[in-house]
């Protein structure tokens, strides 16, 4: 019993990493429409049946739709801060850098339709480090699944 009040305890005084403020960073955001595969034997049909076209009812249809791509610029890298690194919400790191002012990142994070259902990783985390790798301060943007685009908490858009 114990044990758990101590775990408990230690649970309530963790300390949150803070957002990196919003004047350390400049984030752009880039929604370009793609080709995006869809369909495919998905109804059942088999693989051989034809509508009267004599198109195949079982072929994949190539739709427009929207993708997003975010970067990050223009950080200003504060003197404890020695190393980023970023992970995605399905916690994939995707890069591991030394932390440098003229550092530019950028990320696929892919369709929004996509991105609004959780098929793909809707958040991206970008940590900074101390020498010692303690997290010092951290920059979130996600997308919601009312299609809420939000940087560290706050609201910037809507898909």
């Amino acid at each position: 019993m114990k044990v758990l009040l101590y775990l408990f305890a230690l649970l309530l005084f963790q300390d949150e990493i803070p957002y990196k403020p919003s004047d350390e960073f400049q984030l752009n955001v880039d929604l370009k429409f793609k080709e995006k595969i869809s369909g495919g034997n998905t109804s059942g049909y088999n693989q051989n049946a034809v509508n009267n076209n004599g198109e195949r009812l079982d072929k994949p249809k190539k739709e427009l739709r929207a993708f997003l791509s975010v970067s990050v610029t223009q950080l200003k890298i504060q003197s404890d801060e020695a190393k980023i690194i970023v992970i995605d919400s399905q916690g994939t790191t995707l890069l591991k850098k030394k932390a440098s002012a003229d550092l530019a990142l950028r990320f696929n994070m892919g369709f929004v339709e996509d991105l609004k259902n959780n098929t793909s990783a809707n958040e991206i985390t970008v940590f900074f480090l101390s020498p010692q790798k303690k997290e010092l301060r951290k920059i979130v943007f996600a997308v919601s699944p009312t299609g809420i685009f939000a940087v560290n908490g706050q609201w910037r858009g809507q898909f």
